[in-house]
């Protein structure tokens, strides 16, 4: 591989993971607040 194509496919898998960062971090924040909507129950 180019060093061109490296960095491409180094940007694809930086913006997947930051992807699926938000998505695991909105993830716990929504089962943080169900458990606490649970307790007050």
């Amino acid at each position: 591989m180019s060093l061109g194509q490296s960095l491409h496919v180094a940007m694809i898998v930086a913006s997947v993971l930051t992807f699926l960062f938000i998505i695991v971090q909105r993830t716990f924040r929504g089962l943080h607040l169900i458990n606490q909507l649970q307790k007050n129950i």
